[in-house]
């Protein structure tokens, strides 16, 4: 871990000789809220187009009920049961808004807010250019509006600036419609003739609505059959007033895929790339949120571990797709966040443009924009297949990292979300005391703390293929790091844990070179845990990257040296497991009778072993 991702998360706290102002305007300066870097380039803008008729707007869906029933002689080529046109009032269900916030500590508020999904362009515009953001031109500040869909009774966040643009009328939140339940078979069980009807007359009335607002609505597309997970009901061909459109259900589905110079499969069996062609694999993208979006309706669905993906919800028109670098392995999630002077903000998003309603496949390329996040959310993803493998422990449930090619090789493993750092925590309380300006800011930058912080330069640039395993290095030592924080905290419960780790940030913050040397303060604890880290690093490349023997490393470095201690240990008889487990001690000497008490009949050899390095 490198010291400066302490120095610079603490020091925000201690500059209680800085004006509050002064503070907010250095990050409002930043633009974060609209502006943020990227991996690997510059932003681009997100350019609309014009401004569309609502269809869903209660003024529009009335009409439409209007127009079918000024014509019951059409109905017959519309709906399966027109009697029903009469037993449907248009009423509000939803509500088009859009929120401003004003400051930082509001525009956190909202991003924290899990109830929301919020958009920083408009929803009833074409979008021209598709990009990462998109900031008012009318907005002078520096935040820009975001939108969103909420329930009729919504109630805003005190203070923060809210609008109404649209009431909205949607039949999936209507009283009369009830939702298809899935069996486990993954068919449509049956619903009664009622139901199926009403949803038919209330699918009829949006079509209405579509055709006289000037939107496309209803055309047809060919099956994806690449998946073999595509599902679709049957199609229904539909007429009113001349008006020929299709009635179905399409539920988007698809492969991503990555390049890499490796593949992991779920056992751990390794497949890796041509060294003598210098050709990519190409694998899985794994455990990775798709987002969709078209109008009002929006969904979201994990990647498997062969990249595949189904949308839980049915669209009508094709859907803007986006990769959410937000991944899932089990019960573990994290968040690869944009970064900001080592604060992570807002999970990162890259938009593939409207895409099939029908389904999509891509690969991500290696000159793709996107492909360092794809390939370390591979990372994380695999390290979870590589705990379970050895019997390691897994890190925390949920883990925010920041990630950035622009961080010149930093990396740390401050684990700020998941541990309380007595540290900070003494110093936040200290301005809380004395009622310093800066409390409220020091709690919304705390709230924005990173676990993990990665730089992706190493991928970068001409060669991008010689500098994956070095992140990959990065982002194995990084996280195991966090699995040793929370073996620990499984053993000796939460507050022992955050002791544990605060005392490691504290001691590197002041030690030089990073780590100290050998009879510093601390020492032996950094020892242990830097050590642990390197070893699985350099372990994990040998087996996972390399696919040559690990035998040991032979440094004569504090504290590398420590990963033939590691080593050694190993060696004789000690499993990784257990040597993992033992790590809640912090010297050496509490470090060999934990051992000892699983090895008994290894007490000489241990002895020995860990003497050598004491």
């Amino acid at each position: 871990m490198k010291k400066i991702i302490y120095i610079f998360v603490l020091v925000l706290f201690i500059l209680t000789s800085c004006e509050k102002n002064e503070l907010d305007n250095n990050l409002q300066n930043s633009n974060i809220a609209t502006v943020v870097d990227n991996i690997n380039r510059p932003t681009r803008p997100i350019i609309l187009g014009k401004r569309l008729n609502n269809p869903f707007s209660i003024e529009n869906m009335q009409a439409a009920l209007d127009s079918l029933k000024a014509h019951t002689d059409q109905l017959e080529g519309c709906m399966k049961a027109p009697n029903l046109i009469n037993e449907i009032v248009v009423s509000t269900t939803d509500l088009y808004i859009r929120l401003l916030p004003e400051n930082d500590m509001q525009y956190r508020t909202l991003m924290n807010d899990k109830t929301l999904t919020l958009f920083d362009f408009p929803l009833d515009y074409n979008i021209e250019q598709n990009g990462d953001y998109y900031h008012d031109p009318t907005v002078t500040g520096n935040y820009t509006w975001l939108y969103t869909r909420v329930a009729k009774d919504y109630q805003p966040p005190k203070d923060i600036k809210y609008e109404v643009i649209s009431e909205l009328f949607l039949y999936e939140h209507s009283p009369y419609y009830t939702e298809e339940v899935l069996s486990t078979d993954g068919s449509m069980k049956a619903k009664n003739k009622y139901d199926i009807n009403l949803k038919d007359a209330l699918k009829t009335i949006q079509a209405i609505a579509f055709f006289n607002t000037g939107n496309k609505y209803g055309s047809i597309e060919s099956l994806n059959t690449n998946t073999g997970m595509q599902k679709m009901q049957k199609t229904i061909k539909k007429t009113f007033l001349g008006k020929i459109w299709y009635d179905y259900e399409y539920y988007p589905s698809g492969t991503f895929t990555i390049e890499s110079t490796h593949a992991i499969d779920k056992y751990g069996v390794v497949s890796r790339y041509d060294q003598n062609t210098g050709n990519y694999l190409i694998v899985p993208l794994k455990g990775i949120k798709v987002f969709f979006w078209n109008w009002f309706k929006w969904t979201s669905i994990y990647t498997d571990l062969d990249g595949k993906y189904l949308s839980d919800k049915y669209f009508d028109g094709d859907p803007e797709y986006y990769i959410y670098f937000s991944g899932r392995n089990g019960n573990n999630s994290w968040d690869l966040e944009r970064q900001f002077i080592g604060l992570d903000l807002w999970v990162q998003k890259h938009s593939l443009g409207e895409q099939s309603k029908n389904g999509f496949n891509t690969t991500i390329k290696s000159d793709n924009d996107y492909w360092d996040a794809c390939l370390a959310n591979n990372m994380i993803y695999e390290y979870m297949t590589i705990c379970d493998r050895e019997g390691l422990t897994r890190p925390s449930s949920n883990l925010k990292v920041a990630l950035s090619a622009h961080g010149g090789g930093l990396r740390g493993a401050p684990l700020l979300q998941n541990h309380t750092n007595f540290y900070s925590t003494a110093i936040i309380a200290g301005l809380a005391f004395t009622m310093s300006p800066l409390y409220r800011t020091s709690l919304a930058l705390m709230a924005a703390a990173p676990d993990i912080v990665i730089s992706s330069g190493w991928v970068t640039g001409s060669y991008p293929i010689s500098g994956m395993p070095y992140l990959y290095r990065s982002i194995w030592h990084e996280l195991t790091h966090a699995s040793n924080y929370r073996c620990v905290e499984s053993q000796k419960g939460y507050w022992y844990a955050s002791d544990y780790w605060s005392s490691v940030i504290g001691s590197e913050i002041v030690l030089k070179d990073n780590y100290g040397s050998k009879g510093d303060n601390n020492w032996e604890q950094i020892a242990l845990v830097e050590g642990w880290a390197f070893y699985n690093e350099k372990r994990y490349d040998a087996y996972y990257l390399n696919g040559v023997a690990y035998n040991g490393y032979n440094d004569i470095y504090y504290p590398q040296r420590y990963i033939d201690m590691f080593f050694n240990l190993n060696l004789i008889g000690c499993s990784n497991s257990n040597l993992e487990k033992c790590l809640s001690a912090k010297t050496l000497a509490d470090y060999r009778n934990l051992l000892i008490g699983l090895y008994p009949s290894l007490s000489t050899q241990i002895t020995e072993k860990i003497q050598e390095y004491e």
